[in-house]
């Protein structure tokens, strides 16, 4: 299903499945994550799709089962989106979607979680909605999602330091025995790494000649 093969410096995986949705090759620094990712992408393809989704919920459940596999924070994703497969607005046709149904789940979801929740959940279904239409050939003329706002939220993240809380914050930690501290922090604020990121890393992650590093 899957061959791995040396491609410069790295490790290029392609998929070869007929029925395989999303991309069919990648690129890796190590075998190691070139087969792991061939191996997640066989597990996918082993569940298989329905012909086209015509429901919101068979979208859900065909995005679960497929390009959220992938996702660093799929695990945390699931729950809300099975919620939403489960309850009424997973019955509605994805065609006959309407900005109007949204609100109405958005309303649902501020008496139970705070906005931001709403807001992050609503990004998810903005994206899912968008891959049914795109590569499932699902009938969507326009994504609704896209339109709906969320009270006491933004779309934007707002930045938590400025840049004068950034400028204090290194030369603090420049200030201490531990070097590593202040490394690290440096290289957290220049790629948005997490914490489990960065204390996972390897030299089979980085790429000196390329200046790249792999997670």
């Amino acid at each position: 299903m899957a061959t791995i093969r040396r491609s410069g410096s790295g490790w290029q995986v392609l998929i070869r499945r007929k029925n395989h949705v999303g991309p069919r090759s990648r690129t890796f620094l190590s075998r190691d994550l070139a087969q792991s990712w061939a191996d997640a992408v066989e597990e996918r393809t082993k569940k298989g799709f329905r012909d086209i989704p015509i429901t919101l919920g068979e979208a859900i459940n065909d995005y679960i089962n497929g390009p959220l596999m992938l996702h660093r924070s799929a695990e945390n994703e699931k729950y809300p989106l099975r919620v939403t497969a489960e309850s009424w607005l997973g019955d509605i046709c994805l065609k006959d979607l309407q900005i109007k149904h949204f609100a109405v789940w958005r309303d649902e979801r501020l008496l139970k979680v705070k906005p931001n929740t709403v807001m992050r959940e609503l990004r998810i279904l903005r994206v899912l909605i968008d891959w049914a239409r795109d590569e499932r050939g699902a009938e969507i003329k326009d994504n609704p999602a896209r339109y709906l706002r969320v009270r006491g939220t933004g779309d934007a993240r707002a930045p938590f330091f400025t840049d004068q809380d950034e400028k204090r914050l290194l030369f603090e930690l420049s200030q201490m025995s531990n070097k590593n501290h202040l490394r690290l922090t440096k290289l957290a604020l220049a790629t948005g790494f997490r914490r489990s990121e960065l204390l996972s890393l390897t030299w089979r992650n980085i790429n000196l000649n390329k200046k790249l590093l792999y997670i």
